[in-house]
């Protein structure tokens, strides 16, 4: 977001993301200011009403499967 000097601390940002495919990711601010009005190497930009949406498809959920077994097994023995 470096931008060209013109006496303002008024500036733009552009907020990036690493979605999944599927995703559906909506980012918004109301405001982007440098920290002051000079000219500088590094500066700080202060960003106000940052938002952040995210909405998964109902189909690319995260399904996870596990196992389970008993704290302490035992053996079944069967007399007939």
């Amino acid at each position: 977001m470096n931008k060209v000097y013109d006496g303002t601390d008024a500036t733009t940002v552009t907020l990036s993301d690493n979605r999944v495919a599927g995703d559906v990711l909506t980012t918004s601010y109301t405001s982007a200011a440098f920290a002051d009005k000079t000219i500088g190497i590094g500066k700080a930009v202060n960003v106000s009403g940052s938002r952040l949406s995210v909405r998964m498809p109902v189909t690319t959920r995260p399904i996870t499967t596990a196992t389970t077994t008993p704290h302490h097994p035992r053996g079944l023995t069967i007399t007939a």
